[in-house]
């Protein structure tokens, strides 16, 4: 798939509410920067959450430290502070964190409050 395709598929599955995406890419970079773009474009909240780097803000340009104990507590806030639908949260290396059920519970959690 072109990078044209799948900014369009994201675009779609984000217009259709979809409250979570699991994207698979060997091209993290490129995958990020796409759904960075689109959200520039969706005029939403871009937000990026690694366990190495922590939250990365696009608006502020710049990284906090957030471990995986407050990510789900911090993405909440993001989502009840700001309007509906104006926030997209990427976050890379979550899939290892599920073996914890109550990190999992709460993160399926996660969309009833969106």
């Amino acid at each position: 798939m072109n990078a044209l395709d799948f900014a369009k598929e994201i675009k779609i599955h984000i217009e259709a509410k979809y409250p979570i995406l699991w994207l698979v890419s060997f091209e993290e970079r490129r995958a990020e920067k796409i759904v960075e773009d689109l959200c520039r474009d969706m005029d939403s909240k871009y937000w990026s959450w690694s366990v190495s780097r922590g939250l990365y803000s696009a608006e502020k340009k710049k990284w906090e430290p957030l471990g995986r104990e407050k990510v789900l507590n911090t993405i909440e806030e993001r989502i009840q502070k700001s309007e509906a639908n104006s926030n997209l949260f990427l976050l890379k290396d979550i899939a290892g964190y599920f073996a914890s059920h109550e990190f999992l519970r709460r993160f399926r959690d996660l969309p009833a409050i969106i």
